[in-house]
């Protein structure tokens, strides 16, 4: 008790002294739909601490979680985790505050709140990729881009029938018609999932997601080139106008190698039969086991009432005799209803009885050659022979009466009990 009122008085009186400093970035600043932006937060204390960093929640459908990153400092007092964002609308966007955990020790855990930032995002248009731009339409349609997650530069090698590419279609705001964007290869060897994207002003989803594969119909062997476009279909069924384009590099798979797949199905045949070999020499193949059934509860006490000899008892066994009787009924309880009723004493006993399914008048009985059975063991009281031997049909009778319904109780006892009765 005294360790627990200094451990109490200490933790007081060190409360607060920890100076803590939470320091909330994001660069760029202001920028533009689909770019990459990192999002940054620091603590510094002036004590060793640990730090539970958790997931951002935005609740912003225009933002976009790519990745989090927590940093591992030299300096056990020093903390960070980095988000990486992108935004998928216009306009100025608030981060809202963020809440970290800074423990101490095991006991000292402080709430730490980072302050909210905010950016601007002014456009759709990357000044060094004019190609991007929606104005291709003579009708006024908003922004409309296809980008993939590389570099427009740079070629993806996809192999046939395993490699995948993403390609990402986002629309600033919502159309005033419904508008498709078809995506497909001329030449049949590129395939996009799913190949249409459709945008409706009623139920607006951006940015889209498509899977672009390769697929095996190219006439000739060897690897080659594919071209896939991304072709507005606009309301007013004007032509179809290309709002961009991806190119790939593609990685002819060659014939099916049904050659090789009959060589490894025969080698794993022969070790198959090589294991199965060495487990049946060793007897270690898994045999069957025979589990005896277990006698039921009823059957055990019933059987040692049975073996109780109290035609011939004497002073000296009337404590036995009585101390059997009792530890068959409490052992019986405890098997048939789960209790731990061996290891209880009278009392005890008294306060479960409610537990278990059967009438006060049975309640009462047990209670009373319970009570006397203890009288005899520990009071040294003598009942006569008569008396031994009512009491052991009492316990019987107590035994059967507590029986549940899914036990099967012997005919002639079930006839002896009807006797008695």
């Amino acid at each position: 008790m005294r360790q627990l009122f200094y451990h109490f008085f200490f933790s007081l009186l060190i409360s607060g002294l920890y100076a803590v400093d939470i320091k909330s970035t994001i660069h760029p600043e202001v920028g533009t739909v689909g770019n990459f932006f990192t999002y940054e937060v620091w603590i510094d204390a002036e004590d060793t601490i640990s730090v539970i960093f958790p997931q951002l929640k935005l609740g912003d459908e225009f933002i976009e979680i790519v990745r989090r990153q927590e940093f591992a400092s030299d300096d056990p007092s020093r903390a960070g985790v980095e988000f990486q964002l992108r935004f998928w609308n216009v306009g100025v966007f608030e981060i809202p505050t963020y809440t970290t955990f800074v423990r101490w020790d095991e006991d000292k855990q402080e709430e730490v709140i980072a302050p909210s930032v905010s950016i601007t995002i002014e456009s759709v248009i990357d000044e060094e990729s004019p190609a991007l731009r929606s104005l291709i339409s003579p009708v006024p349609l908003p922004p409309l881009i296809a980008k993939t997650k590389r570099e427009p530069s740079d070629i993806k090698l996809l192999e046939e029938g395993r490699d995948t590419d993403t390609v990402t279609v986002y629309m600033v705001n919502p159309p005033e018609e419904a508008i498709t964007v078809r995506i497909f290869d001329n030449n049949g060897q590129l395939q996009a999932k799913p190949d249409e994207v459709k945008f409706n002003p009623e139920e607006w989803q951006t940015p889209r997601t498509v899977y672009i594969s390769a697929i095996n119909e190219w006439e000739e062997e060897g690897d080659h080139s594919g071209r896939i476009s991304f072709i507005l279909l606009s309301a007013d069924e004007a032509e179809g106008r290309e709002i961009g384009f991806s190119k790939y590099g593609i990685k002819d798979r060659g014939l099916f190698p049904y050659w090789l797949t009959v060589r490894i199905a025969a080698i794993i045949l022969l070790l198959s039969f090589l294991i199965w070999t060495w487990l049946k020499k060793t007897g270690r193949l898994p045999s069957r086991i025979e589990v005896p059934l277990k006698t039921p509860p009823l059957q055990i006490a019933l059987e040692k009432l049975g073996k109780l000899n109290v035609d011939n008892a004497s002073k000296e066994s009337v404590k036995l005799i009585y101390f059997e009787l009792s530890q068959i009924i409490r052992e019986y309880l405890e098997y048939e209803y789960f209790f731990r009723i061996l290891e209880m004493t009278t009392e005890e006993i008294r306060k479960v009885l409610p537990r278990f399914a059967v009438d006060e008048e049975w309640e009462a009985s047990l209670m009373e050659f319970l009570e006397r059975a203890d009288r005899v063991k520990f009071a040294k009281d003598l009942p006569e022979v008569s008396t031994i031997q009512l009491d052991l049909k009492s316990a019987e009778k107590l035994i059967l009466r507590a029986h549940r319904e899914w036990i099967v109780i012997p005919e002639e006892k079930v006839a002896k009990e009807e006797e008695v009765s």
